[in-house]
């Protein structure tokens, strides 16, 4: 059946001078973000947790490890899904403020590597489920540039899920399709971007 994962966001939403800021690109405080999810699996016993703007590399593997553990620290079998930055095109520096919050300059200097190129393999034991492709309809090519065996592990594969955005009903079982052959086993298709007037197949 379906399970329902509460949200949680890493990337900084203020700036240090506590003025609001939109989007950042990464990582508030761990001992923030692991009381909010602590929050919701205690709020929300029977339900799983999904980390979103997840820095996957190694210099954060500890970070989300215990984002994780702090998920499931009561029930271990929690669901946990990710929605890694690498399921993006492109490099990314993290936020000019990343190393006010904490962090080390090695982890500031690589928040989002192109198709998960330095994901290492341990992230995949993290979460049961792994965004790793998320884009519009028009862009998609389900691309993924592991340097480990990422399509041909089962296991693996079976964490594998794709969101695409902007694609007309007519388009999703091509999309889907072609998902499917690129390895992913999970599938989020959408006539737009998030929001209240949106029509999906999942």
């Amino acid at each position: 059946g379906a399970k329902v994962l509460h949200y949680t966001h890493t990337r900084l939403t203020y700036y240090p001078n506590g003025s609001e800021y939109r989007c950042c690109d990464c990582c508030e405080p761990l001992p923030y973000v692991k009381t909010r999810v602590e929050n919701e699996t205690k709020n929300f016993p029977d339900d799983g947790i999904f980390i979103d703007n997840v820095v996957a590399n190694s210099a954060w593997l500890s970070y989300y490890s215990n984002i994780a553990s702090a998920a499931r620290i009561a029930d271990p079998h929690r669901p946990v899904g990710m929605n890694e930055n690498c399921a993006h095109a492109g490099d990314a520096r993290c936020s000019p403020y990343c190393e006010y919050f904490g962090h080390s300059s090695a982890e500031c200097s690589d928040c989002r590597t192109s198709r998960c190129s330095t994901m290492p393999e341990s992230f995949m034991d993290l979460a049961d489920v792994h965004l790793l492709s998320e884009g519009y309809a028009a862009d998609s090519d389900y691309q993924t540039n592991a340097t480990f065996n990422l399509t041909g592990n089962i296991a693996h594969r079976n964490k594998m899920s794709m969101f695409t955005y902007n694609a007309t009903s007519s388009e999703w079982r091509g999309l889907i399709d072609k998902a499917a052959a690129a390895g992913f086993t999970k599938f989020w298709v959408s006539d737009t971007i998030p929001g209240p007037a949106t029509t999906s197949f999942l």
